[in-house]
């Protein structure tokens, strides 16, 4: 048995019910839309297989043929108006359930729009084995907390971006600006040690046959850029008692004596300068201006290095401000909590493809470590041919398909050219990881392949930075004395005219990009496979 309600607006099926409320009540088995209550009780009767229908608040607008009616006794088709309205209820008795009788109404693509999720809508996207419960309220705390990490990061995203974009054109800029400060020492430097040594200008003025003691030049180059180095300190000191406005005496007194001191002897570098230059041709204009501007661009550059440190420190200071914040620490700590229920909660399927997908990437890094090993002897090659010229008595010469090898300085250079290799790799994944770090931060939980599952707070990003830097330093240092070996043995056996400088250049360049290449492939292969095992440490479920 099966008894069909249906009005203009909708239509549902009740199969092996007796009684049947229809009514503007919300608590009624079939809802009705008008402006008036009303209540009609359906009653089957399975032996005269016929349905009673009454009118439970004896509203006079149900109307049956025209009349209002209290009580109808239905045996195939009834239909039903209401006084006022366009609207009617129809019901038919059918002697069994239709087709579509396993559901309760028929469903359009608007209703199933409108419709949540089940418990066994999620089992049959995800798999038995999924508890929907846990994965809606981990769905659930996810949208809480992108609600509060999203309304902060709206707040301070663009300040921290900004402060980081400063930070690290400020970084460049004071970086170039030493080497510079360096530069302009070394200049100062030669005319203070020649005048000092006794050595006049027009002895000094072959360039390509410079008498100049080397190692006091050398020691005056240092002692005048401590001197810059004491200028920039007090000038940074002096900024910062400006912004500060409170200092300790002590620091006062520092300040005072960097500033005056460094300024004196800046000034004694200038004198030293002019009197050296004034010996060439008796020529005054000329040594004033030459000495002043040598001095000058010292004393400038040690300035500017001391004001692009203090804005750094302010930048920093402020960047820590606006990371440091209680509240988005808080949604930070509850992000790292949401982020390891989320591992427990995936399907040992997936678990499992981490598993295979790890192994992979285990294998495509041994591979391409063995590549890079590989190709150390061929960068090495230069070098060590380069230092057994420096060293013939130890060199041990080789020869092998024509190749005059010295395996003592091959091997030596080769380690020399990995440990570079593996520097480079380990700067690169550093910055991965604070980078993807980042990622979660700003833009949230997204795909852990790409950004991995870790949070770093303020020290741990800081940590990262400096191991950056002191491999990225190591590498640099190491590179760079491979780079220039290269050159100097490609010029050996090129040429040291224009064209051979420029094949040299370009010879010893194809072996170093090939380096870094590798390298930048293999730190992100070791990204890979560090997102994979963090995930999988993660994991607490049997």
């Amino acid at each position: 048995m099966a008894i069909i309600v249906s009005t203009s607006k909708q239509e549902k099926v009740f199969s092996g019910k007796d009684v049947i409320n229809v009514g503007t009540n919300p608590n009624c088995d079939f809802i009705l839309e008008l402006g008036f209550d009303v209540l009609l009780t359906l009653q089957y009767n399975n032996a005269d297989n016929k349905c009673v229908i009454m009118n439970t608040f004896q509203s006079d607008k149900v109307l049956f043929k025209g009349q209002p009616v209290k009580r109808v006794e239905v045996g195939n088709v009834c239909k039903l108006m209401f006084a006022g309205t366009d609207e009617f209820v129809s019901i038919k008795i059918l002697a069994e359930a239709p087709v579509a009788a396993s559901v309760e109404h028929k469903k359009t693509v608007t209703s199933i729009s409108q419709e949540d999720f089940t418990e066994e809508d999620i089992k049959g996207l995800y798999g038995k084995d999924v508890n929907a419960v846990t994965k809606v309220k981990i769905e659930k705390q996810k949208e809480d907390l992108e609600n509060v990490r999203v309304a902060i990061i709206k707040q301070v995203a663009f300040h921290i971006n900004d402060l980081k974009q400063k930070l690290s054109t400020n970084s460049k800029t004071s970086i170039f600006l030493h080497i510079a400060m360096f530069i302009s020492s070394i200049i100062c430097a030669f005319g203070v040690s020649n005048y000092l040594m006794g050595l006049s200008i027009q002895e000094s003025a072959n360039y390509l046959h410079l008498p100049t003691n080397i190692k006091v030049w050398a020691a005056y180059t240092i002692l005048t850029y401590g001197i810059c180095l004491l200028l920039k300190q007090g000038v940074y000191l002096y900024m910062q008692s400006n912004i500060q406005k409170e200092m300790s005496k002590s620091a006062k007194l520092g300040q005072t004596f960097m500033l005056i001191f460094s300024l004196i002897f800046v000034l004694g570098i200038y004198v030293v300068n002019l009197v050296y230059y004034m010996n060439l041709n008796d020529f005054m204009t000329f040594a004033i201006f030459i000495s002043f501007f040598f001095s000058g661009i010292m004393a400038v550059l040690a300035i500017s290095c001391g004001y692009f440190k203090c804005n750094g420190t302010e930048w920093t200071v402020m960047l820590d401000k606006y990371e440091y914040r209680e509240d988005f620490e808080s949604v930070i700590k509850s992000y790292r909590q949401w982020i390891e229920r989320y591992i427990n909660s995936l399907s040992n399927s997936k678990i499992q493809y981490i598993k295979d997908k790890m192994f992979n990437l285990q294998l495509k890094s041994v591979g391409e470590t063995v590549v890079g090993i590989l190709t150390a002897p061929f960068l090495a090659y230069g070098v060590s041919n380069t230092l057994a010229m420096c060293f013939p008595e130890a060199a041990g010469w080789v020869r092998i398909s024509g190749l005059r090898i010295s395996p003592v300085f091959l091997t030596l250079a080769t380690f020399l050219i990995i440990f570079a290799f593996f520097s480079f790799v380990n700067a690169f994944l550093c910055t991965k990881k604070v980078q993807g770090s980042q990622v979660i931060k700003q833009d949230g939980f997204s795909d852990w392949q790409h950004h991995g599952v870790t949070i770093y707070g303020l020290e741990g990003v800081r940590r990262l930075e400096s191991e950056k830097r002191r491999s990225l330093a190591i590498a640099c240092a190491i590179i760079f004395i491979e780079f220039a070996m290269n050159i100097s043995y490609f010029m050996t056996e090129i040429g040291g005219d224009l064209q051979g400088i420029f094949l040299s250049l370009v010879a010893a360049l194809v072996p170093t990009a090939l380096l870094i290449a590798e390298t930048m492939m293999l730190s992100q292969t070791k990204f890979d496979i560090y997102a994979c095992d963090e995930l999988l440490s993660k994991v607490d479920k049997d």
